[in-house]
């Protein structure tokens, strides 16, 4: 167990192996407003509140589960008609698993009170994260 910092929020991690297995470590921070405007992720108007993220891997980086608790967040008509005060229970979780050329993100839902959204979808890092020539 330990605490620390991930894009600039107070973080906790667990890590977990029994005997014969291949452990967990299990991280938890929340993303607010400012740590994502540090990081450049801007969401204008839509998105207010924090963020409490759950991230759950095995040791062996093969894959993460994530957890995003919606309940303190505010979502403003991202997509047309969708809208959820803060306070309004929501969740959104998801498993990425690295690839060579991105990452896969399958098992997506998203609930804000009603089931909203099941899929897979592939990401991949867009052109400026790479580091300059």
């Amino acid at each position: 167990m330990g605490d620390g910092e991930v894009l600039g929020s107070a973080t906790h991690v667990e890590v977990a192996r029994a005997p014969g297995e291949e452990g967990s470590a299990t991280i938890t921070f929340a993303l607010d407003a400012t740590g994502r405007a540090r990081r450049g992720i801007n969401l204008g108007s839509w998105l207010t509140g924090s963020l409490p993220i759950k991230l759950k891997a095995p040791l062996t980086r093969a894959n993460a589960e994530v957890e995003i608790d919606l309940t303190p967040a505010g979502i403003d008509n991202p997509v047309p008609g969708l809208s959820k005060p803060a306070g309004k229970p929501g969740k959104a979780t998801f498993l990425v698993k690295p690839s060579p050329d991105g990452a896969s993100l399958s098992n997506v839902a998203i609930d804000l009170g009603v089931p909203m959204f099941r899929d897979r979808l592939k990401w991949t890092p867009p052109v400026p994260w790479r580091a300059p020539r």
